[in-house]
C-alpha cells in the first residue's frame, strides 16, 4: 500500500507544547501509529529537511529503513543543512542534470536575457533593507521595464508569470499594468484565500490570463505548463530559489519546448549588484541555461 501525506498534516498530528513544556495539542494516535508503520519513506522537496517539521516527521519513520531523497537542488544550503539531508537520506546516489531533461523533451529548454539596471544611482552607504526598496521595490525605471517586457511577450501571444518577493512590489506592478486596457492580469500572494489563488493559477493555465504576478507562493509546488515566459522581477541571493523560479517556466511545453526568462543585473547599489553578480554566476555555470542578448528570434516564432 502507497500512502502519499502532506508535512502539514502529519506534523499537525503530532503533540505540541508551548515554550513552558505544557501539551497545547495532544499527538492523533493514528497519525503516530502511521508513521511508525512506514518501511520505505520517500521525501519529496527533501532539501527542506533541514527545516524543524521535516525532520522532526523523518525521525518519526523511525523504522523507515529505505529513504528516497527527491530535490532539484540537492546540497546546496550550507553545511549544516547539507549534513542535515544525507542524515535522513544518505548521500547522493542518482543525479541527472538540467542538460539531460531538456535533450529528452522533459524540460523546456530557458533562454535567458539579462536586464542591466544603472538608475537611479544610490548611496553605497544603504544597508540592504533600504537598498531593496529604493532599488528594487521603487525603481520607477526597473518597474517600467518589466512592465514594457510583459506587454511585449501578451502581444506576441506569451503567457507570463511575473515573480515578486515583496507584495507592495507586486501591487506597484499590477496598478502599472493597468493602464494597459485589455490587458488581462492578476496578482496573487500568500493574503489570498486558496480558491482565489488557484483560480488564477488554472486562468493562467488555460491562457485566460495574459499576465500572472505572484509572491513566492509560486516557487514550489506549482506547475503550469502553460508559461511561456518568467520574468524575474524581484532579485534575490539564493540558488535554491533561483532554479526554483526559473524552472516555473520550463515545464515541458506541447509546442515550442522553449521559456524566456527575463533575470535583472542591479548595478545601482553594491549589495543588489552582488546578488545580481551570484545570479548571474549560478545561471552561466548552468550547462542547461542559454543566456541571449534577445529574444527577437523567439518573439518571430510565437507570433507566427
Amino acid at each position: 500500500m502507497t500512502i502519499v501525506a502532506t508535512v502539514q498534516t502529519l506534523y499537525a498530528g503530532m503533540e505540541k507544547k508551548d515554550k513552558k513544556g505544557n501539551v497545547i495539542r495532544k499527538a492523533n494516535p493514528e497519525i503516530m501509529a502511521l508513521m511508525k508503520s512506514i518501511d520505505f519513506l520517500i521525501i519529496d522537496e527533501a532539501h527542506r529537511i533541514d527545516s524543524f517539521s521535516f525532520s522532526t516527521i523523518c525521525n518519526q519513520c523511525s523504522n523507515a529503513y529505505y529513504r528516497i531523497g527527491l530535490t532539484a537542488t540537492p546540497l546546496m544550503k550550507g553545511l549544516f543543512e547539507d549534513i542535515s539531508l544525507i542524515a535522513q537520506t544518505g548521500n547522493i546516489i542518482s543525479r541527472i542534470t538540467i542538460a539531460d531533461l531538456i535533450a529528452r523533451g522533459l524540460l523546456a529548454q530557458p533562454y535567458i536575457q539579462f536586464v542591466k539596471i544603472n538608475s537611479p544611482l544610490l548611496s553605497q552607504k544603504l544597508k540592504y533593507p533600504a537598498a531593496y526598496k529604493q532599488g528594487i521595490i521603487e525603481n520607477d525605471f526597473r518597474n517600467q521595464d518589466i512592465v514594457n517586457k510583459g506587454v511585449e511577450f501578451a502581444q506576441n501571444n506569451l503567457t507570463t508569470l511575473i515573480l515578486v518577493s515583496k507584495i507592495n512590489h507586486g501591487k506597484d506592478l499590477l496598478s502599472r499594468f493597468k493602464r494597459y486596457p485589455g490587458l488581462k492580469i492578476q496578482f496573487i500572494h500568500g493574503s489570498k484565500d486558496t480558491e482565489t489563488r488557484e483560480t488564477a493559477l488554472k486562468a493562467l493555465a488555460n491562457k485566460k490570463l495574459d499576465i500572472l504576478i505572484s509572491s513566492t507562493i509560486s516557487d514550489e509546488g506549482v506547475d503550469i505548463p502553460a508559461v511561456s515566459a518568467v520574468i524575474l522581477a524581484g532579485g534575490m541571493r539564493s540558488p535554491i530559489r533561483l532554479y526554483q523560479r526559473v524552472g516555473r517556466g520550463m515545464r515541458p511545453k506541447a509546442d515550442e519546448n522553449w521559456v524566456l526568462i527575463v533575470d535583472y543585473i542591479d548595478l545601482t547599489n553594491k549589495h543588489l549588484a552582488k546578488h545580481s553578480m551570484e545570479r548571474f554566476t549560478v545561471i552561466r555555470d548552468e550547462p542547461g541555461f542559454e543566456i541571449v542578448p534577445n529574444f527577437n528570434f523567439l518573439l518571430k516564432k510565437a507570433a507566427a
